[in-house]
């Protein structure tokens, strides 16, 4: 079982300045948590990455406040957006991102998200499941005498080209010949009359 360190003021001031600095040059906390613990080996990476977090929601100073209003359909748009286009990230990353570009706290974020997603995906069980109940063996049936017939219909469409492409042929060969008699017969006056 884990100890849970103790983390001394020193500690928490340090984590919090290096996190905040690294992050207004673009390093992603992941990162910064892995310099951090860099500087200070006895702080793991995930340590210094996880209290950081926990002292941003804990901590007065560093706590925004913020309002709470119903999710428009851009702000949807966004957060879909963003979870799409940094996959690779950490989702806790994304949210804070989003936190400073929605003004939302980041577990609002995350709790938003994962409704959304968890209603989209019973919606889609839902669907299914009544779909299949719905289906009866009778139905099954019907449906695979349709499929049949249409199997039929098509076969004998496929027949009925081969034959209208045959008589095509003998038409153009009925024509071919018509005009080669013509040919044959203006040929013979030709030899009579000379």
């Amino acid at each position: 079982m884990a100890v849970k360190r103790e983390w001394t003021e020193y500690e928490k001031q340090s984590l919090l300045k290096h996190v905040s600095e690294l992050k207004k040059r673009g390093v992603t906390i992941k990162d910064a948590a892995h310099e951090f613990s860099k500087i200070n080996p006895h702080i793991t990476s995930g340590q210094a990455r996880v209290y950081y977090y926990k002292l941003i929601n804990e901590t007065e100073n560093f706590k925004k406040k913020y309002s709470q209003r119903v999710w428009t359909q851009e702000e949807n748009e966004t957060l879909f957006s963003f979870m799409e286009q940094y996959k690779n990230k950490k989702k806790i990353e994304i949210f804070n991102i989003l936190s400073e570009k929605l003004n939302r706290h980041p577990k609002a974020i995350a709790s938003h998200y994962y409704s959304i997603k968890n209603r989209s995906s019973k919606l889609n069980s839902k669907y299914y499941f009544n779909l299949w109940n719905n289906f009866k063996s009778q139905q099954f049936k019907n449906l695979f005498l349709k499929i049949d017939k249409i199997q039929e219909v098509y076969e004998k469409a496929m027949e009925l080209e081969s034959i209208l492409q045959k008589e095509r042929i003998i038409t153009q060969l009925n024509k071919e010949l018509q005009e080669a008699r013509i040919k044959i017969e203006m040929l013979e006056q030709k030899i009579l009359v000379s």
